[in-house]
């Protein structure tokens, strides 16, 4: 039995008599509060006003009879539990009493039975009023949590969808929980396959019937493992031609979150790239004159093949070196050339050009040989970063 305090009677009586004697009872021996009224009209008016747990009512009213208000009553509120009083037994009324909702029917044929029983029908009828006021909050909890959950599969759904990249969220289970529309569109035309509660082996089998050509078994084993155990991110191709970067992150509660990133343009970019420097580099390898470069600190950053065979000097001994310590150190009549002193670091330092048509460079051999240079400086976003040197 819950708490029932609070527990509110509506009693509906024409006997002044009856009703305080019925009111003083119930109030005494279940602690509930009773408000009793003498007619029909009343009675209607009180509990429309009102928040009642129980209906009393008798049948023989001088207004209206007991069915008629039960009728309103249940109209508007079914699961409200009354019970209806006569003055004497009539199976007829009791019948269609029961049959219109009410939930108990008890005569004042022995006054001394029905002040016993009314106490026990009453408190029975206040714990089902209980019952049902706790289904109701329950119902509107359930409710109110199934709308909250709604809201925020919507949220996560329009977040996801936002996403420029394809996005799935497999559970502990590895079954797909969601998806975005990027991620179906690797399916080619056949998303529709797709669908939540699929296992992620299930979703690559689907994309590998329609990549037969990218899709191996041997890749589709390999990527399984790589998702229940993610360490890092891989590049796949498509049919189509697009490559793509996919990331995995395991969730708290053991689940698997995807990310296919499309990099097609980003891939022709780093070739294209590719291609310009393998074109650059074809050019520096072939010009007779030698060529190097050095960081804003005067360090090697690369020299052509021409350059390396005139000092002497292979990539891995210059690369990082102090190119003036390396080749520019001493004069031509032997004294040593400070490096705070070197015209191409005072030129490097201002930013600017400067040619020098009678100076030697030093090879790795400790032999000398003179050269006509010119130093121009390497700027990007407005800042210097080096220099690259023509002799």
């Amino acid at each position: 039995m819950g708490n029932l305090s609070g527990t509110k009677i509506l009693y509906i009586e024409d006997s002044e008599t009856q009703r305080q004697l019925v009111k003083s009872i119930i109030e005494d021996e279940c602690g509930f509060q009773v408000d009793a009224v003498a007619t029909g009209v009343e009675g209607l008016k009180t509990w429309a006003a009102g928040s009642y747990d129980v209906l009393a009512v008798d049948y023989e009213l001088p207004d209206m009879n007991g069915i008629n208000i039960c009728h309103t009553i249940l109209s508007e509120q079914p699961d409200l539990p009354i019970v209806m009083v006569t003055g004497k037994g009539d199976e007829s009324i009791a019948a269609e009493a029961l049959n219109l909702g009410v939930s108990h029917y008890i005569t004042k044929d022995s006054p001394t039975v029905f002040m016993k029983l009314l106490p026990v029908i009453i408190r029975k009828l206040a714990d089902q009023a209980l019952e049902l006021k706790e289904k109701r909050r329950a119902e509107l909890a359930l409710k109110e949590s199934e709308a909250n959950a709604q809201r925020e599969r919507e949220l996560l759904n329009n977040a996801i969808s936002s996403f420029k990249d394809g996005f799935a969220l497999y559970d502990k289970d590895d079954k797909m929980v969601i998806c975005n529309d990027t991620y179906l569109a690797a399916m080619d035309g056949k998303r529709d396959d797709l669908s939540p509660g699929m296992s992620f082996e299930e979703v690559l089998r689907i994309r590998a019937k329609h990549n037969r050509s990218t899709l191996s078994e041997e890749w589709i084993q390999n990527r399984i493992v790589r998702h229940a155990n993610p360490t890092q991110q891989f590049d796949t191709t498509q049919v189509d031609g697009r490559f793509f970067q996919l990331h995995d992150f395991k969730t708290q509660d053991g689940g698997t979150a995807t990310i296919r990133i499309d990099v097609t343009e980003l891939k022709k970019a780093e070739e294209g790239l590719h291609a310009a420097e393998r074109h650059n580099q074809l050019i520096l390898d072939s010009v007779g004159d030698g060529i190097y470069g050095v960081d804003s600190d005067g360090r090697f950053t690369f020299a052509n093949p021409t350059a390396r065979e005139m000092i002497g000097f292979s990539d891995e001994e210059l690369i990082g070196k102090n190119s003036h310590e390396m080749i520019h150190h001493t004069y031509p009549d032997g004294t040593p050339h400070p490096n705070e002193k070197c015209p191409m670091l005072l030129a490097r330092l201002e930013g600017g050009d400067y040619a020098n048509s009678n100076d030697v460079f030093w090879r790795k051999d400790g032999t000398s040989f003179p050269v006509e240079y010119t130093s121009k400086p390497i700027m990007k976003n407005g800042q210097l970063v080096g220099n690259v040197v023509a002799f």
